[in-house]
């Protein structure tokens, strides 16, 4: 197909990425909840989400800590506190 100043090209397109653990965790369990297979879902969210990787970033690094801060690990809490805002933490950084 030619358009008003020569034949059309068609853009590079980039090869898919891979997903990390986590990444792929939250497609499976997508994935199961779309599907309507409840029982593996919750088998999913009793396993939780794996350690993030770096591509997971801090998003991925919350999620995890968050999962194992609400089963009692006391160092993810403490981690998810210094990471995260909240309406209750004082507004001093403006």
């Amino acid at each position: 197909m030619s358009g008003a100043w020569g034949p059309r090209k068609v853009g590079h397109i980039a090869p898919p990425q891979t997903l990390t653990a986590q990444a792929h965790y939250y497609a499976q369990l997508g994935r199961c909840e779309r599907l309507g297979d409840y029982a593996q879902a919750a088998a999913l969210r009793t396993v939780g989400p794996p350690a993030p990787e770096p591509a997971d970033g801090i998003t991925g690094a919350l999620a995890y800590f968050r999962y194992r801060a609400d089963h009692g690990d006391t160092a993810a809490a403490k981690f998810v506190r210094q990471h995260t805002f909240s309406a209750t933490t004082p507004a001093t950084w403006w």
